[in-house]
C-alpha cells in the first residue's frame, strides 16, 4: 500500500508540499490517511488552492471531514463534488454517507434513491440504501437491500454477509437470515464467521439437527478444531447422543493437549476444563451425587 515518506527533519512547510502532492496523485486518499484529520484537511485546502474545481479532491475532503467527525462539512464538499462532475455513484454515496452521520436519514435515503435511478442494480449503492432503511426503523426493507447488495457482489465481506442476517433478524425474519448464510456458502463455500452466526441461529431456534449439519460442514475443512468439537458435543447432548458426544470431547482433548501453549493459552486452559467437566458429568449415572 502506498504511504507518504517519512519527513522527520522537514519543515512545516515542506511536509505540507509533500502532503499536497500527494493529494494530488492517483493514490492521495490512501497515501494521506494514515495522517491526522487535521494535517489532511490542511494539506487538501492547499491543494484545493490550486485546483478549486477538482471533484477528485473534493471527495476525498468529504470522506476526511467524515473521519473527522464533521458531517455537515462532509456533506458540503459531496455535494459541491456532485456539481463539479465526479461519478455520480460515488458522490452520491459519499454524500449519503455524511447525511447518515448527521443523522438525516431521510435526505440520505432520498439521495440513494436518486443514485439508484440513474444506475440501478449498483451493488454499493443498493447497501447504502439498505443502511439507510436501517437507520429509519424499516429492518424489512433494509433486509431486502442488503441480501440484493450480495448478490449484485462478487465477493461480498464476512462483514457485509452478517450485516444482512443480523437484519433480516431484527425485522423477525430468522429464515431469511439462514437463507442468506446458504446462498452466500452456495458461492464461496463455508465461511467460518458466517456458519457460526447461522449455527447459533439454528439452535436458538432449536433446530440442532439443522445446526449439527452446518457444524459437521466446517469440521469437513478444520477437523482439529477443538472449540468446534466441544461445540458439537454440546449439540449431540441435545440430541440425545451421549456416547458421540463423550467422543467428540475425546476428540477435542487429544486435540487441545497437541495444542501450543504459547498461543492462547487461558482459553485453552479454560477449554480443556470445560471439556474434562462436562466428560466427568457424562460419565456420572443418573441420579447418584457427590457424597
Amino acid at each position: 500500500m502506498p504511504r507518504l515518506p517519512a519527513l522527520p527533519r522537514r519543515s512545516a512547510q515542506g511536509r505540507l508540499r509533500h502532503l499536497v502532492a500527494a493529494l494530488l496523485c492517483a493514490h492521495g486518499a490512501i497515501a494521506a490517511a494514515h495522517l491526522p484529520p487535521s494535517e489532511q484537511i490542511q494539506a487538501l485546502e492547499a491543494a484545493q488552492a490550486t485546483h478549486p474545481d477538482d471533484p477528485e479532491l473534493l471527495l476525498q475532503r468529504s470522506a476526511i471531514e467524515r473521519r473527522a467527525g464533521h458531517p455537515k462539512a462532509a456533506a458540503t464538499a459531496a455535494r459541491r463534488a456532485l456539481r463539479l462532475g465526479a461519478t455520480p455513484s460515488r458522490a452520491h454515496l459519499a454524500l449519503a454517507a455524511a447525511l447518515l452521520d448527521a443523522g438525516d436519514a431521510d435526505q440520505a435515503l432520498e439521495t440513494l434513491e436518486t443514485a439508484l435511478d440513474q444506475a440501478p442494480g449498483d451493488p454499493a449503492l443498493t447497501r447504502a440504501r439498505g443502511q439507510a432503511r436501517r437507520a429509519r426503523g424499516d429492518f424489512a426493507g433494509a433486509a431486502r437491500d442488503l441480501a440484493a447488495a450480495l448478490d449484485l457482489t462478487a465477493q461480498p465481506s464476512p462483514d457485509d454477509i452478517l450485516e444482512a442476517m443480523s437484519v433480516h433478524v431484527a425485522s423477525g425474519d430468522e429464515k431469511g437470515a439462514l437463507a442468506v448464510a446458504d446462498r452466500v456458502r452456495v458461492r464461496l463455500g463455508a465461511v467460518a464467521s458466517i456458519e457460526l452466526a447461522a449455527i447459533r441461529l439454528e439452535r436458538e431456534s432449536g433446530r440442532h439437527a439443522a445446526a449439527l449439519a452446518r457444524l459437521d460442514r466446517l469440521l469437513a475443512q478444520s477437523p482439529r478444531h477443538p472449540g468446534w468439537l466441544a461445540q458439537r458435543a454440546a449439540i449431540l447432548d441435545t440430541l440425545d447422543r451421549g456416547e458421540e458426544a463423550a467422543r467428540s470431547r475425546e476428540h477435542a482433548l487429544a486435540v487441545l493437549r497437541l495444542h501450543p501453549r504459547s498461543r492462547h493459552p487461558e482459553r485453552i486452559a479454560t477449554l480443556e476444563r470445560e471439556i474434562d467437566a462436562s466428560l466427568a458429568a457424562s460419565s456420572t449415572p443418573k441420579g447418584d451425587s457427590a457424597p
